[in-house]
């Protein structure tokens, strides 16, 4: 072969596009302008949205700065002190999307104070579980979208996009590359005359990439069921099953079932959350057979047994997908 044959242009193979008529998406504008303000980070997100709405996906633009979300990493701040909190609501129409993006300008480098507030409200629900015992946010899928006049869309969209994983979220390739900032120095931002950003090839091409990217990855996820349950399931690392018994150092039980809660988790000693798991040990109870992994049936019977200190029942008006929510998200401080 010819070094110019090659070099030359790949084959673009013929196809129809996708469609995905069975997918949602919500566009967080974490911009500091209520409506009806003109926001330029709407200006972006509609070249985007434009994209998704082509391919049949069901899209929502909220901004956060309109509703009255109060300041705290509960899920719901009216029952510690807040005299209102509109976050349940909105944490609904998350739950109800395969796709969330989150999108907002740069202030001094920074992703503005909304985006931060945003941010602490999903991880406020960061402990409840889906069905299998997973973060309720697993199968979903993450991306932002960013504007500015002058720097910092990398390092906003990396505090973004750590951020969403962190908490559960699938991250496509390019999830990040939806973005536009001017020249450094006082200058246009986005939708302003002559700035150049809505002609922008390099934003369009790169908006239109993750645009599409989400839409695959939340596709596959959605056909697949979400992320495999196994190996991620706190039930089942808490109750000592055989993911964490095959962690070096943990105590090898030696019954060929799944390890009851009446056996040692610990050489030492058994918690209180163990001890109010005993009833576990009943003949009756589902488990899986010897030789077998953990299943689904087993790991969500020990989510419904786990003890009321660590569950409390969701109210009733939440859309949430899951009957319990651990009392706080782990490792966090206000």
């Amino acid at each position: 072969m010819s070094s110019s044959a090659a070099k030359g242009p790949a084959t673009v193979p013929s196809m129809d596009p996708p469609r995905y008529e069975n997918l949602r998406a919500l566009y967080l504008n974490c911009t500091l302008k209520p409506s009806p303000e003109t926001s330029n980070t709407e200006g972006l997100i509609d070249r985007s949205t434009a994209v998704m709405r082509a391919a049949g996906v069901h899209t929502q633009v909220i901004r956060p700065v309109d509703r009255d979300l109060a300041v705290g990493v509960q899920p719901d701040m009216t029952e510690h002190g807040a005299a209102s909190d509109a976050w349940p609501d909105l944490y609904a129409s998350v739950m109800a999307a395969d796709i969330l993006v989150l999108c907002g300008p740069i202030w001094l480098g920074d992703n503005s104070s909304v985006m931060k507030h945003v941010i602490e409200r999903l991880y406020s629900n960061s402990a409840e579980l889906n069905e299998a015992g997973q973060s309720a946010y697993y199968g979903r899928v993450g991306g932002c979208l960013i504007t500015g006049n002058e720097d910092g869309l990398k390092h906003c969209a990396m505090n973004i996009l750590y951020s969403l994983q962190h908490i559960g979220y699938a991250i496509p390739p390019a999830g990040r590359r939806q973005g536009w900032i001017g020249e450094a120095g006082p200058g246009p931002s986005y939708l302003d005359p002559d700035s150049g950003g809505p002609e922008n090839d390099f934003t369009n091409r790169n908006t239109t990439f993750a645009a599409w990217n989400l839409m695959h990855l939340a596709a596959l996820l959605k056909r697949a069921g979400g992320i495999p349950a196994y190996g991620n399931q706190r039930p089942a690392w808490n109750a000592g099953l055989p993911v964490r018994r095959a962690q070096p150092g943990a105590p090898q039980l030696t019954n060929t079932r799944a390890p009851t809660m009446s056996s040692p988790l610990s050489p030492h000693r058994r918690t209180a959350t163990d001890r109010s798991l005993e009833e576990a040990d009943r003949p009756d109870r589902p488990g899986p057979q010897p030789g077998k992994h953990l299943d689904l049936e087993h790991t969500s019977w020990l989510i419904k047994k786990s003890p009321a200190s660590i569950r409390r029942p969701l109210r009733a008006d939440r859309d949430a997908p899951t009957a319990w929510r651990g009392t706080a998200p782990a490792g966090g401080s206000t």
